[in-house]
């Protein structure tokens, strides 16, 4: 069984949330999470399309 897309989620919501926390390009760390999860909606379609050709 494939994983959610949740479950990859979350590390990388605690590491923005760690370095802002700890002043380490806060920036950044916001940039990561608002063109990461939109990105990984369009990459979850992409691959049930791929997935369903199979």
């Amino acid at each position: 069984m494939f994983p959610s897309w949740k479950q990859r989620m979350a590390p990388m919501i605690t590491g923005a949330i760690l370095a802002s926390t700890y002043g380490l390009k806060p920036k950044l760390s916001s940039m990561m999470i608002g063109i990461g999860i939109p990105l990984s909606f369009l990459t979850l379609a992409f691959w049930y399309w791929i997935l369903s050709l199979l």
